[in-house]
């Protein structure tokens, strides 16, 4: 009690075991106070206006418990507190010139963290960004304007106007996730734009050849030797799952000859993973009609557009109808010439270069379930027989 026969009123906040008091900056007569009710009683003529103040921290502290409860799976007193307390006046920070300069930190990291496609995507995505905010007429957007009404527009416009394949959507509104999330890290924003938003991962068939079309595209030499050298390198492709830019990067020295086998021995640029490959009939006669060739390299140098499109023009000669890309060759090493040769799945996912099994597995598991139809098949004729 101080001078004026008042008491202050503090509020204690336990969790998890530990405690934390404040002062409210308020003061009661201890005999109008009610302990069980934690209230001022009505016969203080200030009880509206402290009960009301009291209301108020209550509320605030509901609602910080509330906000960490959904942003993050686990949080402290310390952190309950840290919000709980004033916040200096955020800079206002705009999305576009945001993007930016994040590209431009990140592109420093070229060749340690990132590489030069990673920065290309990022700037593509900052462009249909800005495309959007052309269309509602604003050159910028403050960043904490965004909102889920802001993400499901922006979605929309993704879809509808610029015609994006649902996978397109998907990475595009992850590079800006991630740009938000950078923003909230350095105190730009007070909370997570995409908290409300939820992310739907999109499911792609998997498009590889067939047994029969890898037959044919096999058996017929082309004329042209522009067509002819893409189809060695994509059935080379097809037999070893190099990524495109494994392939272009071959060199000889990545051939390795032990005592009975010849193998590519190299590293995954995508995920840094040694590769070893060990080599069948088919990419061994194919490194045999280029070992005369007088370059650093194995194959000829194209660049992957260029590739793709006379892959094209090789698949309409070969009577295949799909739609040939050089990551098609990947696919079918891991379906047709592995997986559908009982080649077990971390086999696969050793070849491929994968960080781990259950990426092989989410991405073939279609595959492996046309396996099991398989086996069960073969399982109950014998069981018959």
């Amino acid at each position: 009690m101080n001078k004026s026969g008042l008491c202050p009123l503090r509020c204690r906040i336990t969790y998890k075991g530990k405690k934390h008091e404040f002062s409210t900056g308020e003061f009661v007569p201890p005999q109008f106070w009610n302990n069980k009710l934690q209230s001022v009683t009505h016969k203080f003529q200030e009880s509206n206006k402290i009960n009301s103040a009291l209301s108020q921290v209550k509320n605030k502290i509901n609602q910080v418990y509330l906000l960490l409860l959904h942003s993050t799976d686990d949080f402290h007193l310390s952190d309950i507190v840290n919000k709980l307390r004033p916040q200096p006046k955020l800079e206002e920070k705009y999305i576009i010139s945001f993007f930016d300069d994040y590209v431009l930190e990140i592109r420093k990291l070229i060749g340690y963290d990132y590489k030069l496609a990673t920065i290309w995507k990022y700037e593509q995505s900052r462009n249909l960004l800005a495309d959007y905010l052309r269309s509602i007429r604003k050159k910028d957007y403050p960043i904490k304007d965004i909102d889920l009404s802001f993400i499901t527009k922006y979605e929309l416009f993704l879809k509808v106007d610029k015609k994006l394949a649902v996978a397109t959507v998907y990475k595009t509104l992850q590079r800006l996730k991630k740009v938000t999330t950078i923003a909230l890290q350095r105190d730009y924003i007070s909370k997570d734009p995409f908290i409300a938003y939820k992310f739907t991962r999109p499911k792609t068939e998997i498009q590889y050849l067939t047994k029969e079309e890898l037959q044919l595209l096999s058996e017929r030499v082309l004329v042209q030797r522009r067509l002819e050298d893409v189809r060695k390198m994509f059935l080379f492709c097809c037999y070893t799952g190099l990524a495109y830019t494994e392939m272009a990067n071959l060199c000889w020295n990545n051939i390795v000859s032990g005592a009975n086998e010849r193998a590519i021995v190299m590293t995954r640029e995508k995920t840094g993973r040694k590769l070893y490959i060990p080599l069948m009939d088919v990419p061994q006669q194919i490194l045999e009609y280029y070992k005369s060739e007088d370059s650093e390299f194995v194959f000829p140098r194209l660049s992957n557009q260029k590739f793709n499109s006379y892959l094209k023009e090789v698949a309409d000669i070969v009577n295949i109808v799909k739609r040939l890309t050089h990551h098609m060759a990947r696919k079918t090493f891991a379906t047709t010439v592995l997986l559908y040769n009982d080649v077990p799945m971390e086999i696969v996912s050793e070849l491929l270069g994968h960080s781990n099994v259950s990426i092989t597995q989410e991405h073939y598991a279609k595959v492996m379930q046309s396996k099991v139809s398989d086996h069960i098949s073969n399982l109950n004729k014998k069981l018959l027989s």
